[in-house]
């Protein structure tokens, strides 16, 4: 580990996608083999799979797509009170008492 140390920086993670490119063509390559068991031959593809998934996410990893609809409530509290972030509800809260909590 101690010549890693020294690397220069993304040197590591420039390796790693190096590699998941190299785990890609393993995969076709076990994937043209011929007179192989098809179970055997889709393990061997699922784990190089795995390993370049992690090694290089942006090209080898799951897509991951997030999409919200509808409306958003946020809620901050204050002890006892409890502030609403929307608009229109902020009528709710009782303005704070400028005397309390000081000493």
């Amino acid at each position: 580990m101690g010549c890693l140390r020294s690397a220069p920086p993304g040197y590591l993670r420039g390796a790693r996608k190096l590699r998941a490119d190299a785990l890609a063509d393993e995969m076709l390559a076990i994937a043209d083999r011929e007179g192989d068991d098809v179970q055997q031959k889709a393990l061997e593809i699922r784990a190089r799979q795995w390993v370049a998934a992690r090694w290089d996410r942006s090209r080898y990893g799951d897509a991951v797509v997030v999409e919200h609809t509808g409306e958003t409530v946020v809620r901050l509290s204050f002890g006892e009170r409890t502030l609403p972030v929307l608009a229109g509800e902020s009528s709710a809260v009782a303005p704070p008492d400028p005397d309390e909590g000081f000493i």
